[in-house]
């Protein structure tokens, strides 16, 4: 039951036109950024990666960064969903190509993430996270 509510509330804070995918594949590509995501601690030390960056992610901020090492451990499972377009005002600006949900199972708490696409390098922008 709490699952249904939190995505609920995920899906009040969008627009009337977001509608919550279903839940994302392990061959999509945005199911990567995700699980890359999760996974940064990990990435940033085997391959020495600096600065946050990640799969077709310019830059995860520190501030994610701490969120996700506080509340995000690589060994729960996770389902990921993707919502096309921005949340409302306070939250977005309109500016989100799509939100990025992260749905931990374990734990059943919910990150939603802001990105926007820039085609010219093939990589999304974090614009923010909630």
């Amino acid at each position: 039951m709490k699952k249904i509510i939190i995505i609920a509330i995920i899906i009040a804070g969008c627009s009337n036109n977001h509608i919550l995918n279903e839940e994302l594949k392990p061959n999509e590509d945005m199911y990567k950024i995700a699980d890359n995501i999760v996974n940064f601690k990990s990435n940033n030390t085997s391959n020495g990666i600096n600065g946050g960056s990640t799969y077709k992610v310019v830059n995860l901020g520190h501030s994610l960064q701490n969120e996700l090492s506080k509340n995000y451990n690589s060994d729960y499972k996770y389902k990921y969903y993707k919502i096309n377009g921005d949340a409302k005002y306070p939250i977005g600006d309109n500016s989100a190509t799509c939100i990025l949900v992260i749905y931990n199972i374990e734990t059943d708490t919910t990150l939603s993430i802001r990105l926007k696409y820039q085609p010219e390098i093939d990589k999304y922008h974090i614009l923010g996270y909630f």
